[in-house]
């Protein structure tokens, strides 16, 4: 895992709730329902390797100018 990434991971809490069928996953203040419990931890892992890229699948109002704003940073 390289720098950038970690930098861009830190960016965002992750929180798991887990239910009967499939979790919740809340990145930020941006929360993501899954149907089972394996997709979510795939999509998880993808976005490990590129925060930006899995942050634009799912919220791309909010990751317009992400890579930018943490170049800045």
């Amino acid at each position: 895992m390289t720098q950038k990434q970690i930098r861009q991971l830190k960016q965002w809490d992750i929180e798991i709730k887990f239910f009967d069928r499939g979790c919740l996953v809340r990145v930020g203040c941006k929360s993501f329902a899954f149907k089972s419990v394996e997709e979510a931890m795939a999509e998880l892992e993808a976005y490990t390797k590129d925060p930006i890229g899995v942050g634009k699948k799912y919220a791309p109002e909010e990751f317009l100018d992400a890579e930018k704003c943490l170049e800045q940073a």
